[in-house]
């Protein structure tokens, strides 16, 4: 937007939460689509060690889980960010630290936190990662034996990506199997869309959470560091 010069520091809430219940709603679909494309992905035996956090147990997860490589990360693999409980000042409660034990500890609770929310999630997180495994396998087990014309791949694809797309009724959500519920017409701000219930109620709790972030000053507290991090390497910004 404006040729990368885009003044707004950061989106609506409203925004943010159709961008965060989109990527809730099609996280695994998106998964599936790209990993049983075999031009992508060639290793023909890859579903069987492809492997995702949520399928670790605790005192086996990866010690790269929060990746601090320079390639990935724009920050000073030196600094972090940390958020600053004591201070009053709500244009700074996001801060960055160079001092090494700080450095330390904030990443030793940032994984600390990811292992919790790991372990909170897992059991439904496997039982979707399962049934993606095994409808990857079945995709690239088709193309490759070039069982059906190049349409019915497709339509095949087409349907099975749709059993991935979350926001299912109770009934239907763990088998994995159904598509999702018949969508019902809401009306949302003045623009009608095709939503789930449940999909209508976790747009609504992600506004309400981030529209209580903006309120707090944490959006605008993190739009500080952002902007720091995108102008140029963050080294230390109290």
């Amino acid at each position: 937007m404006n040729g990368g010069d885009n003044q707004v520091p950061y989106g609506s809430c409203i925004f943010e939460a159709h961008v965060m219940t989109t990527l809730q709603e099609n996280y695994y679909k998106w998964l599936f689509l790209l990993l049983s494309d075999t031009d992508e992905v060639k290793d023909e035996h890859f579903e069987s060690q492809f492997r995702m956090e949520y399928e670790y147990e605790d005192d086996d997860l990866p010690i790269g889980l929060i990746d601090y490589q320079e390639s990935n990360n724009r920050l000073n693999r030196e600094v972090e960010i940390y958020f600053d409980t004591r201070e009053t000042n709500m244009q700074q409660l996001f801060k960055v630290t160079s001092d090494k034990d700080k450095v330390e500890e904030q990443r030793c609770k940032e994984r600390e936190e990811l292992e919790d929310l790991l372990g909170r999630v897992r059991e439904s997180h496997q039982h979707m990662i399962e049934n993606l495994r095994e409808k990857v396998k079945y995709i690239r087990e088709i193309k490759s034996a070039s069982r059906l014309p190049d349409d019915d791949v497709k339509k095949l694809i087409s349907v099975e990506k749709k059993r991935l797309i979350q926001f299912r009724t109770n009934g239907n959500r763990n088998d994995g199997n159904s598509p999702p519920d018949n969508k019902k017409r809401k009306v949302m701000n003045d623009h009608k869309s095709k939503c789930s219930d449940e999909k209508v109620q976790f747009f609504q709790k992600t506004k309400q959470k981030l529209d209580q972030e903006e309120i707090e000053g944490l959006i605008a507290s993190w739009d500080i560091v952002e902007i720091v991090s995108s102008d140029r390497p963050v080294r230390e910004s109290t």
